[in-house]
């Protein structure tokens, strides 16, 4: 039903919230989606095509060597 690299997102968005939270997970995608990456169906987060590269665009926003 979904794309590999959808998956990674999902498996790596559930792994970001029970280690550090689900407010936080929320903190990361609220302030990344100000600063310009989207969250969504083949948006930013689902063209990566591993949980580091996730978790590094999550974490680093713009300063991600995986930002656009």
């Amino acid at each position: 039903m979904f794309s590999e690299h959808h998956d990674i997102r999902n498996r790596t968005f559930v792994k970001i919230a029970k280690n550090e939270g689900i407010e936080k997970l929320a903190e990361y995608v609220v302030g990344n989606q100000k600063n310009g990456i989207i969250y969504g169906w083949n948006k930013d987060y689902d063209n990566l095509e591993y949980e580091e590269a996730v978790i590094d665009l999550l974490h680093n926003g713009l300063n991600s060597e995986y930002s656009k």
